[in-house]
């Protein structure tokens, strides 16, 4: 094979000879926003990448040739922002007469304590009853106190541990995502 036709078939993987494309997959917060970064070498900016977009379920591809550029001493950086993901979005680009693979951009909603209790038992000479924090911020206690957590999380996330004065300690979850 010719140098070029072998470094356009065989060097990509999943770029094209001079062109890098970020974030490839990647998962990113629920209705959040994501930029597609092309990167076209120097020597290659007599090229213009064109980015194609599908939504999850969709059919269609839709063309995007217009992107804002941004010239660096590298080359010149071509972006694309989505906002407000809530499906997920599939994305290539063609470059010089090829296509990349198709990447993802997956929305996804991040565990988050809902609800959290931690019940103080002081030790038992100080004689002081229970009592009950709703919040990490307000996290007094004497040396000694026996401590209980309980919460709801949004999410059902498996197995989890919590780092707690030097020490993992597993956490239990009911089926409704309550610990």
């Amino acid at each position: 094979l010719k140098e070029n036709v072998y470094k356009i078939l065989l060097t990509r993987s999943p770029e094209i000879l001079g062109m890098f494309v970020f974030p490839k997959n990647i998962k990113v917060p629920l209705n959040s926003s994501c930029e597609i970064k092309v990167i076209v070498n120097k020597n290659y900016q007599l090229y213009r990448p064109v980015l194609f977009i599908k939504r999850h379920k969709e059919n269609s591809w839709i063309k995007i040739t217009d992107m804002f550029t941004e010239d660096t001493s590298v080359g010149r950086i071509y972006k694309y922002r989505i906002e407000n993901l809530s499906t997920k979005i599939y994305y290539k680009i063609k470059f010089r007469g090829v296509s990349t693979k198709i990447f993802t951009i997956k929305p996804i909603v991040f565990p988050t304590i809902t609800q959290l209790k931690i019940e103080v038992h002081p030790p038992e000479y100080t004689k002081m009853k229970p009592y009950i924090l709703e919040s990490f911020n307000e996290t007094k206690y004497l040396y000694g106190s026996r401590l209980n957590f309980s919460g709801t999380i949004n999410k059902n996330i498996g197995k989890i541990k919590m780092w707690f004065n030097g020490k993992y300690y597993g956490i239990n979850f009911n089926k409704k995502n309550e610990f």
